[in-house]
């Protein structure tokens, strides 16, 4: 096997099975090679438990072990193994940190994750389409789906009163909401 120029191998990259993205690398942290993690986590230390953890680089996973993780005010600090400085973690900056899907708990009946709603159809309780779910934001109060189409986009609530029904056998999503919002 190649290494690089440090004689470390290169990580080779896992088949590419579906991976559930928990969180994403910032910028180094220290001169010894920590780096800063932003968990998408609750609360934000339950990404420490998952192993094995990935990263995606080049469009590919590879796995990666954190040796050792602490918070540090609204995100964590790890060091991952096998890299000791700032320049050699600064790779990661801006990476994303996944975990195969069969590692998440199952959860409960009418909860998901959000991955699971990203790409469904949403549409309202008269049938009116309103585009997909793009994206999903924690906004403190409650959860937003962001839901376009080529030409609108819609923020949209997701709570009790606006969301009716998620439907994963048919993609679907359906809420009380005008379509004139």
């Amino acid at each position: 096997m190649m290494g690089d120029r440090k004689g470390r191998p290169y990580i080779n990259p896992v088949p590419q099975m579906k991976k559930i993205v928990i969180g994403k690398f910032g910028a180094p942290f220290s001169v010894r090679g920590w780096i800063k993690l932003h968990s998408y986590t609750d609360p934000i230390t339950n990404l420490l438990s998952y192993s094995p953890l990935y990263v995606e680089r080049h469009n590919n996973w590879q796995p990666l072990k954190i040796v050792e993780g602490k918070t540090h005010a609204d995100h964590l600090v790890v060091k991952i193994e096998g890299f000791d400085d700032r320049d050699e973690v600064r790779q990661f900056t801006n990476c994303l940190v996944g975990v195969d899907r069969e590692a998440l708990p199952k959860l409960p009946e009418n909860e998901f994750y959000w991955e699971d709603l990203i790409g469904l159809e949403v549409e309202n309780l008269d049938g009116i389409p309103f585009g997909k779910i793009t994206q999903m934001l924690a906004t403190g109060s409650n959860d937003i789906m962001q839901v376009e189409t080529k030409d609108k986009r819609r923020m949209i609530p997701y709570t009790n009163d606006a969301v009716k029904k998620v439907d994963l056998t048919q993609n679907k999503i359906i809420v009380d909401w005008d379509p004139d919002f």
